[in-house]
């Protein structure tokens, strides 16, 4: 089982775009725009988790610390936007006592503008 977090599997793909270009009439850009709102979002909200649970990736709990919950893997979501749909794999956290709920994920559905902003000046700054 590869344990690569989302947001580095997306890394790994803008790499490769920038590298061997796209395949076909698709447009570089708009591919690379895609996948940086792509990689934005999901680094977003891995690291709501991350403060969510009050540990990082793979961290254990430390001894006598209260157990916050754990990850548990992913579930597909999409994201409508303004470009069409946005794919976001959200994380799940098991065993907590209050529901993990993306803030980040709710904001931006309904604010898909500021998200396209924020990845156009992302590129612009070469992030």
């Amino acid at each position: 089982m590869n344990r690569v977090p989302p947001s580095e599997r997306i890394g790994e793909s803008i790499a490769r775009l920038l590298n061997q270009g796209i395949e076909g009439d698709g447009s570089v850009v708009g591919e690379l725009m895609r996948l940086g709102a792509q990689k934005f979002v999901q680094e977003l909200v891995e690291r709501e988790v991350t403060s969510f649970l009050g540990r990082d990736h793979y961290a254990r709990q430390e001894d006598g610390e209260e157990l916050r919950g754990y990850r548990n893997g992913y579930r597909p979501k999409s994201m409508n936007t303004a470009e069409g749909p946005l794919p976001v794999l959200m994380p799940q956290v098991r065993g907590s006592v209050e529901r993990f709920h993306s803030h980040v994920v709710a904001f931006l559905e309904g604010n898909t503008d500021v998200l396209e902003r924020l990845v156009a000046e992302m590129y612009a700054r070469g992030l």
